[in-house]
């Protein structure tokens, strides 16, 4: 017999989740659907797990309220007796169920608070062991803040610890029972009791998500774990220190740690740093995602190169991000995800290149890394993935969607990185809409993949450019690398908005080239965008680019067509694919040259270079483009 039934729609599982396990860290058994076993009666099991529960809670939202089933169980709890009806958005419960009061959740579940509201312990019968809230409203927000962070850094420990117990080790499910016991203050600070008192629910809701790990709760009556994990809090103004040791039966110290922080803003940072330690650990023991199995490293050291290197991704300067990474392959040179990201790297470096000699050599080390990628992994989406990437940079776009077509058929959802790289190539050929649903779909895998661009990416394709802007400056103070993977959405958006400097701005940040020169007042500047037949065009593209410059012959195409001047724009188009450059196919599906793509000259264009047909071969047109009979069709 469970305390509680919890009732939910499946859209609100995690915040179910997560009160299922703030009600377990105070001692109150639960029972939901989740805990159904293959091979039972769905209906029957519930309704006797209903019946013999001591309270039914109710989560009434917005989808909850049009749920069949959800209406039937809180009917079942009201005439026994024993219903608690929460709303965890502020929705009211239907019609015939609002006799009894609802309890509001929706603060609770909007900011993540660890302590349950008093309202919901006392309908439990539970009382309050939390004391009284302040009322400084700051001091609270700035609590969550730092419960949050704290959460993220033992729950990485706790990941750690699923896999030093050897339940993922190889990819062989096991059995592992581990033991979380309550975390410490450590100092003095009156925020470290709070947030010491709330991280173990919150860590059994991240940890009962694992299949392969029994979480127990270090309660007197439960059997004793494999594992123990302990850890302390220490706040120290802006300054947080986490503390994790797990220990074995015998009481032996197997692991420890500390993860220190600034506390600013690392409720949005936090799964950085537990995606890091996490990792790391995996590492360590070759086992998970990480491990040499799936493409990875056994060695730290090579590891935290890797870590260093994709860090700055996106930064300008490519320098950085390839010596880190030249050296963990140089430290392990089996470490395909090692050779995938670098040949990335190596590719990105060929949009400015500059000289035949720096450009032959970038697709020499390209050739070389993705090969090598592949060699090590060829099973692996890694391997494929990495010769994709040369196949982009040779412009064999049909080449590169045959191996896209396979990693789609290794996606076990498992890895967010897997469908890190559909997401590019599902920009390259029209499929925006598509890519954003991946990015989406990764934060499921890993929620650190929220802070990724599926939200930019869908104000700007919907033309919401101050929205867009609104949420890069905020996602920015965060991590500056935002906007240089979105420099160009921030330049046009600017410029759609009538923000002139602020374009220009970012025009000088990231080097966008000598055809914004028009701005601040935007005009069509003819000296800056001439207007040649080809073959001068060429020239002039050779004298002022080098051998590269295919983004900013794109950009010279947007501005062209944005002020009517369609077969300008579409000869800087044409020229800009013809030279040297990694892909880039992204740019001529921004709003820029939504004018150009009406054209029959642009219809014709996609066609010779590919893809149509990889369009009609995957029978996926994406979003720009569609057939219109055999052999035409329609762009817009």
């Amino acid at each position: 017999m469970s305390d509680v039934f919890i009732s939910y729609s499946r859209n609100d599982r995690p915040i179910a989740e997560r009160l299922a396990g703030a009600l377990e860290a105070r001692g109150v058994s639960y029972w939901m659907d989740s805990h159904l076993t293959g091979g039972t009666s769905f209906t029957k099991v519930t309704e006797d797990e209903l019946n013999k529960a001591g309270k039914v809670i109710v989560l009434w939202s917005k989808t909850s309220v049009e749920s069949g089933w959800v209406c039937d169980e809180a009917q079942a709890g009201r005439e026994q007796g024993k219903l608690i009806p929460l709303t965890i958005d502020g929705s009211q419960p239907p019609m015939g169920f609002r006799q009894i009061q609802t309890i509001d959740m929706a603060d609770w579940t909007r900011h993540g608070h660890a302590d349950l509201p008093k309202a919901l312990l006392d309908a439990l019968t539970l009382g309050s062991e939390a004391g009284e809230a302040t009322s400084n409203s700051m001091f609270v927000s700035r609590r969550k803040v730092i419960l949050a962070a704290a959460i993220a850094l033992i729950f990485t420990a706790i990941a750690g610890i699923m896999l030093l117990s050897g339940s993922l080790i190889g990819g062989r499910a096991a059995e592992a029972r581990i033991v979380v016991m309550p975390l410490t203050a450590d100092g003095n600070d009156p925020d470290e009791g709070p947030l010491a008192a709330g991280i173990t629910s919150e860590l059994i809701i991240r940890l009962r998500r694992v299949p392969e790990l029994q979480v127990a709760t270090g309660r007197a009556d439960e059997p004793p774990g494999d594992n123990a994990l302990y850890g302390s809090v220490r706040k120290d103004g802006e300054q947080l220190r986490v503390a994790v040791r797990l220990e074995d039966k015998a009481g032996n110290v197997v692991w420890s740690d500390n993860f220190d922080r600034t506390l600013n803003d690392l409720l949005y940072v936090q799964e950085d740093i537990a995606k890091a330690v996490a990792d790391t650990l995996s590492v360590s023991l070759d086992v998970g995602i990480n491990s040499r199995a799936y493409g990875g490293t056994d060695n730290p050291e090579a590891f935290a190169n890797y870590v260093q290197g994709r860090s700055y991704r996106y930064i300008p300067d490519r320098s950085r991000p390839t010596a880190y990474l030249e050296r963990a392959v140089a430290l392990d040179p089996d470490f395909a995800k090692g050779w995938e990201e670098l040949s990335y790297i190596y590719g990105v470096s060929i949009y400015s290149a500059g000289t035949e000699e720096r450009l032959a050599d970038l697709m020499a080390k390209l050739d070389y890394a993705s090969a090598k990628a592949l060699e090590l992994s060829p099973d692996l989406w890694n391997g494929l993935s990495a010769r994709a990437w040369y196949d982009i940079a040779r412009d064999d776009l049909r080449t590169a969607a045959g191996k896209y077509r396979r990693i789609v058929e290794l996606d076990q959802g498992r890895d967010p990185d897997l469908r890190n790289s559909l997401v590019t190539y599902a920009i390259q050929v029209g499929r925006n809409k598509q890519a954003i649903e991946i990015q989406r779909s990764m934060a499921l895998i890993d929620p650190i993949y929220r802070r990724t661009t599926p939200e930019f990416a869908s104000d700007y394709q919907q033309g919401r450019y101050a929205e867009m802007l609104r949420k890069i400056d905020e996602a920015a103070r965060i991590d500056p690398t935002i906007r240089g993977q979105n420099f160009d959405s921030i330049f046009w958006a600017n410029v759609f908005t009538g923000n002139y400097a602020e374009a220009r701005k970012t025009a000088d940040e990231f080097n966008m080239g000598p055809m914004t020169k028009s701005l601040p007042d935007f005009h069509f500047d003819p000296v800056a965008n001439p207007d040649y037949p080809p073959d001068q065009l060429k020239l002039w593209a050779d004298r002022t680019y080098g051998v590269g410059g295919r983004r900013q012959l794109a950009m010279h195409a947007a501005l062209a067509s944005q002020f009517d001047h369609q077969d300008v724009a579409m000869n800087y188009l044409r020229l800009a694919f013809e030279r040297p450059g990694y892909g880039a196919y992204w740019m001529i599906w921004q709003p820029a040259l939504a004018k150009l793509r009406k054209t029959d000259a642009f219809e014709d264009w996609v066609t010779e270079i590919g893809l149509v047909d990889i369009w009609r071969e995957d029978n996926d047109w994406g979003d720009y483009c569609a057939p219109v009979s055999e052999t035409e069709i329609a762009c817009n």
